[in-house]
């Protein structure tokens, strides 16, 4: 899956706020997210995916999955 927004590998405490994202979002590597004022729209997949120990805080937003998908994936 390509996600067109991408949470790097490391990355701490980074701050995603009022944003509209088409096709989802990846967060990988350990990182650590917080989506604030987030529209999030899955691609053919998930509106969040969670990889490799990695966090996401959602404090406000709407989020729309794909088909029958979870909102948020963790593998």
């Amino acid at each position: 899956a390509n996600y067109p927004l991408y949470v790097t590998s490391g990355a701490k405490n980074v701050v995603i706020d009022g944003v509209t994202v088409i096709g989802g979002m990846q967060v990988i590597g350990n990182s650590s997210a917080t989506l604030r004022n987030v529209d999030i729209t899955a691609g053919d997949y998930y509106d969040v995916y969670l990889e490799y120990n990695s966090t996401v805080t959602i404090e406000s937003g709407s989020f729309k999955r794909s088909g029958n998908n979870a909102h948020i994936y963790t593998a």
